[in-house]
């Protein structure tokens, strides 16, 4: 099944109106460029889990202020995650951390990750929206920029 982009009016992913189709109930979104297509990958649900639970317990243990930028954007991820899969909507997100989104907002600028930072600049009923549609995009852009990390899937260009 395809799904026509006009009935997401506002979404383009750099710069770019993407090809959305949906099978059951996953969503692929491709995107081209020069003749590629950006690949993502599909365990980002996990690693969303799995790297919030390791800043998590970090702050517990030594507190907000040990989080580095990166950290605390991970985190800001986690909390949106956790609202939009177990609530369904970002109102879970901001009873748990109100500031996520203008953090995420603001540690993506600092990092220089545009889509993450397209993303939270989005007032909260567009973000909600759009979120599960953005949502491996912002992954990619977020495990790419991990300082010292494994190359994620450096294929993809970055900005």
């Amino acid at each position: 099944m395809l799904v026509h982009v006009s009935k997401l009016p506002n979404l383009t992913v750099e710069g770019r109106r993407p090809q959305i189709t949906a099978c059951g109930s996953s969503l692929t979104v491709n995107v081209w460029r020069r003749n590629e297509t950006m690949r993502v990958p599909a365990d980002n649900e996990t690693w969303v889990i799995e790297a919030g639970d390791v800043v998590i317990q970090k702050k517990a243990r030594s507190g907000s202020g040990s989080l580095a930028p990166w950290e605390r954007l991970v985190y800001c991820l986690w909390v949106a995650d956790y609202g939009m899969r177990n609530a369904g909507d970002l109102d879970t997100a901001h009873a748990v951390c109100a500031d996520f989104q203008s953090n995420a907002r603001r540690i993506a600028k600092d990092l220089s990750l545009r889509l993450t930072h397209e993303a939270s600049s989005l007032p909260r009923g567009a973000l909600q929206a759009e979120y599960f549609i953005r949502f491996d995009y912002i992954c990619h852009e977020i495990r790419n920029a991990e300082p010292g990390g494994p190359a994620y899937d450096r294929d993809v260009p970055r900005r």
